[in-house]
């Protein structure tokens, strides 16, 4: 199977304007641990960039560094929800076939 499926961390950076970042996938990319590894992978890369710095070396402000924290817990969290629906729906599909 090769249905193409994008998953996307949309997160709020600030109050006032929202971001996102698309990290697509197929179900080649997640049909091993270690493709689903690299796919979480991108996630979090994606999520850093959206995010910001989550260290605080980075930023000397430890209000920003919560701020940023809990946008990149929100982004992964969202997306990784999103892998494991089409992960599912991946899995279901597969043994529906397998039935047949």
């Amino acid at each position: 199977m090769t249905t193409m499926m994008m998953a996307g961390a949309v997160v709020k950076s600030g109050n006032v304007d929202e971001a996102s970042i698309m990290v697509e996938y197929n179900a080649n990319d997640v049909n091993t641990d270690e493709g689903r590894a690299i796919v979480e992978n991108r996630i979090r890369l994606a999520a850093s960039q959206i995010c910001g710095p989550t260290r605080y070396g980075e930023l000397k402000s430890v209000a920003r560094i919560l701020q940023n924290r809990a946008c990149f817990n929100e982004a992964v969290e969202g997306a990784l929800h999103d892998l494991d629906k089409f992960t599912a729906t991946i899995k279901k599909a597969n043994n529906d076939q397998s039935a047949i």
